[in-house]
């Protein structure tokens, strides 16, 4: 298994779940299956930079052919929603530019990414200078 990903194995009915990012490896015997889910990651253009700075966000691993939501967290724990309906294609990978937030205080914060049909979210840290 690659970083970020999970396997487990199931017996019984066997559900297709290729929109949610799972892939089916050859069925086994009596319906049993085993599956490989991928963990959503982000990955920043930059790790620090003052308000007003644009960075590039690059998602793998969500939804396939869904919409993203990119927020900005910062050090007093204000959230700011930055893009939305950032489609993932098929794939379940994105790259959107989006900016610090100009009111945004100096300190630790966060950018994260959730998509819409499978709940999958997250994070990657950023100071914000």
């Amino acid at each position: 298994m690659g970083k970020g990903s999970t396997s487990c194995l199931l017996s019984g009915a066997v559900i297709t779940l290729a929109a949610l990012g799972f892939t089916l490896a050859a069925p086994l015997g009596n319906a049993s299956a085993a599956i490989r889910v991928e963990t959503a990651t982000i990955a920043l253009s930059k790790s620090s930079r003052p308000p007003g700075t644009s960075v590039m966000v690059r998602g793998t691993g969500f939804a396939r052919n869904t919409m993203v939501r990119i927020l900005f967290t910062d050090f007093a724990r204000h959230k700011t929603v930055l893009a939305t309906k950032i489609p993932t294609g098929a794939t379940g990978s994105f790259a959107q530019t989006v900016a610090v937030p100009m009111s945004a205080p100096k300190g630790e914060g966060h950018f994260s990414a959730a998509d819409k049909l499978a709940s999958q979210k997250a994070t990657a840290p950023f100071r914000v200078t």
